[in-house]
């Protein structure tokens, strides 16, 4: 009986924990000060095949941030506040964000909205162990 419940349970509990370790890097970006003069529109977070080819998962956190400084005060903002997050920053206008491949991607990282004050700053971090990795089949 006990064996039967973890077979059932292992499909259920594999991408809730993917998911809550990707939640863990946009709560880190969230809780990064934001450029001065600048905004966080919104939040996301993904577990899955993000960029690239192949197998294997990816973990992303993401903010929509809007800024009428450039992207050169919000990149260099970011760079000086986050040393313990490799973080990249990427315009949302003229696809700009397109250009960074997240073609496994959901919500704003995939469709952008349109203007020209609009960044992207995110981040790719580490999952729970290869056990929660390799049974994840959106890594695949």
């Amino acid at each position: 009986m006990i064996a039967l419940l973890l077979l059932l349970a292992l499909p259920i509990s594999v991408p809730l924990v993917n998911d809550a370790a990707a939640r863990d890097i946009e709560k880190e970006l969230l809780a990064l000060p934001v450029p001065k003069g600048a905004e966080v529109v919104e939040s996301t977070s993904q577990a899955g095949k993000i960029v690239g080819n192949g197998n294997g998962m990816q973990y992303i956190g993401a903010l929509l941030v809007r800024s009428d400084r450039g992207i050169g005060a919000v990149s260099g903002h970011y760079a000086t506040v986050s040393e313990d997050i490799a973080l990249g920053v990427a315009v949302v206008a003229s696809a700009g964000i397109e250009r960074q491949g997240f073609h496994g991607a959901d919500g704003f990282l995939s469709r952008p909205r349109s203007g020209d004050d609009l960044y992207v700053a995110y981040a790719f971090g580490e999952g729970p162990g290869a056990f929660f990795e390799s049974l994840d089949l959106r890594g695949r």
